[in-house]
């Protein structure tokens, strides 16, 4: 071989070396916002079961495969039946503490509760007979903000305290009516709140913490939005809303500044929050289960299989 071919032959194998290394390294990116194979992550969700006691309340775990739309090893982390009621589970980012809201003995007042996961422990955070107290979200400064129902005046209190809930401190107070829900966006810096004002009508607002600022997003007087989320990046919110003014109830994704509404899902099920996403899936309640929702593939699977009444769920991926 000349030195002429064995050069060129050269420079041929370095530029196929160069794209080899190229091609390997997109296959590890996360281009198209998919996880790899066998992801797994793990969801936390409340199942009850009517009794001649009340409602008998437990807060279950499962390995949830992504890919496969298939929850295992689901177990209870506490143990022991509790004739409780929770709702609005949120994990904190070491996987290792639960916020949620319980009520014993009666369902008129719930109370903000810590859950040692690991041991199973419950120790209530609030305990106000007066108030409503629901919808917790941690923040990485140990903070959490939640909302109080006062009955009396029918209007929420948008509140904050320690995690051990010391300085519980009345922040903001909503005019129009109660918050169902909170979505913390993961900056941290905005809340969303699902609102339900007087009319029994739904609405969407942004609260900015370190401002006060309070803004409706969707603004709609005769259509409902509720249950609303951050995507992981904090681009999309995701929200349930009845679709063409029926009693179908699909998932939207809008801006963070309530612009451009679009319907995600077409008419399979009678969606319901709460709303929890990972990567390209969002995990959703609704028709007494847990589904999986596939934004890519536009798939959707049962996790829970319509054993009881499951609902108020959180997602938890260890990254």
């Amino acid at each position: 071989m000349s030195k002429k071919h064995f050069a060129s032959s050269l420079a041929l194998f370095a530029v196929l070396a160069v794209l080899c290394l190229f091609i390997n390294g997109c296959s590890g990116t996360n281009n198209d916002n998919t996880t790899s194979d066998g992801k797994t992550g793990t969801l936390y969700f409340v199942s009850t079961r009517d009794s001649s006691d009340g409602y008998s309340a437990l807060i279950y775990s499962g390995e949830l495969n992504f890919n496969e739309g298939t929850l295992d090893n689901v177990k209870s982390i506490l143990g022991t039946d509790m004739f409780a009621y929770y709702n609005d589970l949120f994990v904190a980012p070491n996987g290792s503490t639960m916020f949620c809201s319980m009520s014993k003995g009666s369902l008129l007042y719930c109370n903000i509760c810590r859950i040692d996961i690991p041991a199973g422990n419950l120790t209530a955070l609030t305990s106000y007979d007066e108030l409503n107290n629901i919808a917790p979200v941690f923040t990485s400064d140990h903070k959490i903000y939640y909302t109080s129902e006062v009955r009396e005046t029918s209007q929420s209190q948008l509140r904050c305290m320690n995690t051990d809930g010391s300085d519980d401190t009345i922040i903001f107070t909503i005019p129009e009516g109660n918050v169902t829900s909170i979505g913390l966006s993961p900056d941290e810096k905005s809340l969303c709140l699902s609102v339900i004002d007087s009319n029994s009508n739904y609405d969407i607002y942004r609260y900015v913490i370190s401002s006060g600022t309070y803004t409706n997003l969707t603004n709609t007087s005769t259509i409902s939005e509720w249950s609303a989320n951050y995507n992981p990046d904090g681009k999309i919110i995701y929200i349930c809303k009845p679709y063409d003014n029926s009693d179908q109830t699909e998932i939207f994704s809008m801006d963070p500044n309530g612009d451009n509404p679009t319907q995600l899902t077409g008419g399979e099920k009678m969606f319901n929050g709460p709303l929890w996403q990972y990567s390209r899936w969002i995990a959703f309640q609704c028709e007494n289960d847990i589904w999986l929702y596939d934004t890519q593939d536009q798939t959707i699977s049962n996790l829970t299989g319509s054993q009881g009444t499951n609902y108020s769920h959180t997602l938890w991926v260890e990254e």
